[in-house]
């Protein structure tokens, strides 16, 4: 589902952004604007459900936001449940998948992938990634690199969450799923204040990704900078099996994966597994009779995600 809802052409409601001055620093807000309109007649050209509008509008605060990450605006998504006074919650980083514009966030992705999150409880911030502004003006997709200086906007997004009065700075989690789990393992190396990490369909070697699907190497060869003449050490700075022990040593890694995963393997869950294992590394493997993205076990996949970042978890 998560592959295949965010490929739905929708119609989008046009975005006005307020006037604010641009902040230099990477993790600052640049703008926002309510994700989608006060009342159900604004918002049905989205396709979206009225019953799942109205609860979204009764129960949570939703906003497209464009931040700061280096010298890109970067489009993102904000949803928090109702928070009052003081009240401190804690925060998901929802790393989505694809490059560009393909898998982009569109108001689908958050009734699909993000408000089941909030339901936990958290706020979630996600990243579009830069040149993956579907919902916002920003840079052309060509300056997506699939996992190089792109990174940064995982980063700096997860600055943005230590910033905001609501967040509990100790309870920063994060969610990659596909290419975001590649980008989540990339950003580790630099993060320190990741409470846990939740990956699904994730590539851990692409090397054997483009042994499963010869295509991805033209996808790495558009997006990846200098990567024929790079190809092993652009595909090993990727790979997080080659490199486990620059992440974070107690960093507990929940990792789903489809048996019948079509674009990326089982296998690679199940190799990122044992690395761990050897490693003594925290970390649990639930395999589901699924595709990528679980399409059929989002009830399931969801209640071991809140199991994991609520600490409910037993690790392998």
């Amino acid at each position: 589902m998560i592959g295949n809802i965010t490929k739905l052409a929708l119609i989008f409601i046009p975005l006005i952004f307020s006037d604010s001055s641009l902040a230099n620093e990477s993790g600052d807000i640049l703008r926002e604007k309510k994700c989608l309109g006060d009342t159900y007649e604004e918002a049905k050209h989205s396709r979206i459900n009225k019953k799942e509008f109205l609860d979204l509008k009764a129960n949570f605060t939703c906003k497209v936001i464009v931040y700061q990450s280096g010298q890109y605006p970067v489009g993102g998504i904000l949803l928090t449940p109702k928070i009052e006074n003081d009240e401190k919650v804690p925060v998901v980083i929802f790393n989505r998948g694809g490059n560009g514009r393909f898998g982009a966030l569109n108001y689908s992705s958050i009734f699909l992938h993000l408000k089941p999150i909030a339901e936990m409880g958290v706020a979630v911030l996600a990243t579009q990634y830069r040149g993956g502004m579907e919902l916002t003006d920003g840079p052309a997709e060509s300056v997506d690199e699939f996992g190089g200086s792109d990174v940064k906007d995982v980063i700096n997004i997860v600055r943005l969450a230590s910033q905001l009065p609501y967040v509990d700075e100790n309870q920063i989690h994060m969610v990659g799923f596909s290419r975001g789990a590649m980008s989540a393992f990339i950003s580790l190396k630099e993060l320190s204040n990741i409470k846990s990490l939740t990956v699904l369909g994730a590539p851990s070697d692409l090397f054997k990704t483009i042994e499963e699907r010869p295509e991805m190497e033209k996808v790495f060869d558009y997006r990846v900078p200098s990567f024929t003449s790079n190809k092993e050490s652009e595909l090993r700075k990727r790979s997080v099996v080659y490199w486990l022990d620059e992440l974070p040593d107690e960093l507990p890694i929940l990792i789903l994966h489809g048996a019948k995963d079509e674009r990326v393997s089982v296998e690679q869950a199940k190799i990122l597994a044992d690395k761990l294992s050897d490693i003594n590394h925290p970390h649990k493997l639930v395999i589901y009779d699924d595709y990528h993205g679980l399409p059929f076990s989002q009830g399931l996949m969801y209640k071991e995600i809140k199991a994991w970042i609520t600490g409910e978890r037993r690790t392998e």
